[in-house]
């Protein structure tokens, strides 16, 4: 526009071509389509630039190599772990049952029977997901729906879910398995003692073998106030 005697720019163009892309019959759309969709046409409008069609040039493509990164799938299977290299752009998070994006990524990267480092929910599967290479700039794409059976149709979940300013990605790291093992185990271990503990505290809390029950300090000072009595 500094170079031309035009004072505005008309988006006609951009918003009829964006409409025509996601004419479809759904009636929900929202950021995550908007995105995936405007990734794939600039990675496409990338390639087309690049000489050759070989895959070396889509590695050396710049949204590639900005936007997406590998996460490596383990799964034991009689006694041995078999594992698969993935590429992902946006990395889809389940939102529901889940408070904040720490926990969202422990349920999307372990999927086995340990406790969770951030809620008391167990997720049950054989398989573990771990990043093996983050690219630059990192995507989630949140899952906000689910089914309601009453109704027949997926419906949105408007739960708040809180966000840190500073995401700390190396414990989801394939690099630092052995360590996070270790740390979850730490974390299971201090929990079940945390549980242990506060089981007993309530028994000290309502203390007493007849129906009425007193926190055993208060029966212990009434105890003292009578002995101390002349």
């Amino acid at each position: 526009m500094v170079a031309s005697t035009c004072k505005f720019v008309d988006p006609s163009a951009a918003v009829e071509l964006l409409r025509e892309a996601f004419r479809t019959s759904e009636a929900q759309q929202d950021i995550s389509e908007f995105t995936h969709k405007l990734l794939d046409w600039l990675e496409d409008a990338f390639q087309l630039t690049a000489t050759g069609t070989n895959q070396e040039d889509k590695k050396n493509n710049p949204m590639v190599q900005l936007f997406y990164g590998n996460f490596v799938t383990e799964r034991k299977h009689k006694g041995q772990i078999l594992s698969n290299i993935e590429q992902f752009g946006q990395y889809p998070l389940q939102v529901n049952g889940f408070n904040n994006l720490d926990e969202c990524l422990e349920g999307a990267m372990v999927e086995r029977d340990i406790e969770s480092l951030h809620s008391d929910q167990t997720i049950t599967s054989g398989r573990e997901r771990w990043f093996s290479k983050l690219p630059p700039v990192l995507t989630f794409e949140l899952s906000r729906f689910e089914f309601n059976a009453q109704l027949g149709r997926p419906e949105k979940i408007h739960k708040k879910l809180e966000f840190p300013q500073v995401v700390y990605m190396d414990r989801y790291l394939h690099k630092n398995i052995a360590m996070t093992h270790g740390r979850r185990g730490e974390v299971k271990r201090l929990k079940d003692q945390l549980a242990s503990l506060q089981q007993k505290l309530e028994c000290y809390k309502n203390y007493g073998s007849g129906p009425v029950k007193y926190p055993l300090a208060d029966m212990l000072q009434f105890v003292l106030e009578f002995a101390t009595t002349k």
